[in-house]
């Protein structure tokens, strides 16, 4: 699985900024908490709407604001 992810996104006092590029079948967040670990897994699940930036899952791109593609997350 390959998984794009280069977002932004701003929750009340919270900025988020992710951006990580990989080519493996499993992959772990980790971090404090109230670090961004759900928001990052929500966005990219298409529960939450990024920002800024895009998230390309498989080669393909289910976010990206710039072209405004937003897939829902079904």
């Amino acid at each position: 699985m390959s998984l794009i992810v280069d977002i932004e996104k701003k929750l009340g006092d919270f900025n988020l900024k992710v951006k990580f590029d990989t080519n493996t079948n499993k992959i772990a967040l980790y971090g404090l908490s109230g670090s961004g670990k759900t928001v990052t897994l929500k966005c990219i699940s298409g529960i939450i709407t990024p920002d800024k930036g895009k998230i390309v899952i498989n080669g393909v791109t289910v976010f990206d604001k710039e072209k405004k593609i937003n897939l829902p997350p079904q």
